[in-house]
């Protein structure tokens, strides 16, 4: 009977749990999940690299570009730009960290950010 009682009280603190280490790790892992958008972001200018390259050639050759590469290459270019606005954010934000770099100076605009970078 006692088990009946405590197995719900248990699945809730831990997926209380869950939810709060996922939002502390906006905070915690700022600098790794901005690495990893770095990464992620090197891949997609190669890919779009190469669709852009083949999309010369082709057009050279009188082919003409479908709408969904256009539109995969526009939502690219603004991706771009999203992107390239979010690093530089961070990267202010981790310089402007107190305590060695441990500590935010706003942790409310420190999570915003790192949510956006996730």
């Amino acid at each position: 009977m006692t088990m009946d009682f405590v197995s719900p009280i248990v699945d809730v603190v831990s997926r209380v749990i869950d939810c709060s280490t996922k939002h502390l790790n906006y905070l915690r892992k700022l600098n790794e999940n901005l690495n990893l958008l770095k990464e992620k972001m090197v891949q997609l200018n190669a890919l779009n690299n190469d669709v852009n390259s083949k999309v010369i050639t082709e057009e050279a050759r009188l082919m003409k570009r479908t709408n969904q590469v256009d539109e995969w290459m526009k939502r690219v270019e603004a991706k771009k730009l999203e992107v390239d606005r979010i690093i530089h954010e961070a990267t202010q934000q981790l310089q402007r960290r107190c305590l060695s770099g441990c500590c935010p100076k706003n942790c409310w605009s420190s999570y915003k950010l790192g949510k956006e970078v996730v």
